[in-house]
Order: structure tokens, then C-alpha cells, then sequence
């Protein structure tokens, strides 16, 4: 049978690894990731009742479910929903949001360097601690670049990994404020997107399936020893 860590999902093990190397790192950028979603979303919201006073209003919008959840929300505490106030409160939210994403960028390039610093440890400790007959067997070029380059390819499917959630917190964002403005306009795009999906399903699967066959070619060792040991014979 599999092993645990076989049966876990990619992600999952990215993310525990990640969890490992930076620690409380992961849940605060990804605590900032869906703090910037919300004052996005918040953003947005918060146009619907300054569009309204500046007289852009129509029945529609009177009765919008979103200005039933906001204006009791504003009365709350005490803001008048005159247009100097709302447009005050659109302008901080809307710094806010963009302060709170230039950090959380920030934030996250710190953590996919420190990352990658981790792996190439990691990986320099494991030649050095291999059997001299290997490292006999191996140039010190080769086994560089292959620290180099596989650290890189872990710091870049973390930063994939992160940019799903950053995704999923948008979508999540932007669905419920959909939801609360027209749920019949998100059902009907959700049935048209699911019906999109499942006829571009089979060019997907051939295209991950064309993927994977170029990347174990590329893999293969004697094809890479024979490249990167031609210009040593070239040389001599």
C-alpha cells in the first residue's frame, strides 16, 4: 500500500512543508491574503450607496439586498450617508486595501526567498552528506545546478500554491457580493461556466498528459550528463 505521504495530496505537502520552514510565516501572509480580499470587496460594496447619492440610483438599486445589509451597518456607527462622508470612507478603504497588498506582496516575496534558502540547505546538507562514491560519480557543476534549479522549483509551486488561495479568497469575496446583488445571474454563470468546462475537460487532460511525457524526457540522466559533460570534453 501507500504511505502517508504518498496518499496526500501536492498541496497538502507543499504546505506542510512550508509550514515547516516558515512557521507562523504561512498564516499570516495568508491572513493578509484574505484581508486584502475583504477591503476589496468592502471597496466595492461601499460604491453602491455613494453611487446612490450622487443620483445614479435607480429602483434596482433602492432595493438592492447589499444597501438592506449596509445602511444599517453605517447608521451603526454613525455615518452620515451624505456624499463627503461615504466618498471619505470609499478613499480610506480603498488605501487601506491597496497598503494591505503592497505588504502582504512584500510579505510573500520574504517568504519564497526564505523558502528557497531553506531547500537549498536542505539539499546542500544531503550532497554533503552522501557517499563519497557518488559524489565521485557526479561533477560539482551538475550538482549545483540541480540544487539551484530543483530549490527553485519548490519556492515556485509554493508561490503557485499561494496564488490558488489568493484566487480562492477573491472568488469567495466577489461570489458573496454576486450572491447578495443577483443570485439568478450567478446561477445562470455558474451553469454556463460548468458547461465550458466539461467540453474543454478532455483537450485539458490531453495537454496535462502531453506535459508530463515532456518532462520525464527532459528528466531522463543520460540525456542531461550528455549535455552538460560535452563542453568538459570539448576542452580537453
Amino acid at each position: 500500500g501507500l504511505s502517508a505521504n504518498q496518499r496526500r495530496s501536492p498541496a497538502r505537502m507543499i504546505l506542510a512543508d512550508a509550514h515547516v520552514a516558515l512557521k507562523w510565516r504561512v498564516g499570516v501572509l495568508l491572513s493578509g491574503m484574505l484581508t486584502a480580499s475583504l477591503l476589496e470587496g468592502a471597496g466595492l460594496t461601499m460604491l453602491m450607496p455613494l453611487l446612490g447619492r450622487i443620483g445614479l440610483e435607480t429602483e434596482s438599486t433602492d432595493s438592492s439586498p447589499i444597501l438592506k445589509i449596509i445602511d444599517p451597518v453605517l447608521d451603526r456607527f454613525g455615518i452620515s450617508q451624505e456624499i463627503g462622508p461615504l466618498m471619505a470612507l470609499v478613499v480610506g478603504i480603498l488605501l487601506l486595501q491597496v497598503a494591505a497588498t503592497l505588504a502582504v506582496k512584500c510579505f510573500e516575496a520574504h517568504c519564497t526567498t526564505r523558502y528557497t534558502a531553506y531547500w537549498r540547505n536542505r539539499l546542500f546538507s544531503a550532497v554533503i552528506a552522501a557517499d563519497w562514491t557518488f559524489l565521485m560519480r557526479t561533477r560539482s557543476d551538475m550538482q549545483a545546478n540541480q540544487i539551484v534549479g530543483e530549490s527553485s522549483r519548490v519556492s515556485a509551486a509554493l508561490s503557485l500554491l499561494l496564488q490558488m488561495f489568493n484566487a480562492v479568497f477573491f472568488i469567495f469575496v466577489y461570489g458573496a457580493i454576486a450572491l447578495a446583488a443577483s443570485w439568478e445571474v450567478v446561477v445562470f454563470l455558474l451553469i454556463f461556466g460548468v458547461a465550458i468546462f466539461l467540453l474543454t475537460r478532455p483537450l485539458s487532460r490531453r495537454g496535462h498528459r502531453v506535459g508530463g511525457m515532456v518532462t520525464d524526457v527532459s528528466q531522463l540522466p543520460r540525456i542531461t550528463a550528455r549535455f552538460t559533460s560535452r563542453p568538459a570534453y570539448s576542452r580537453r
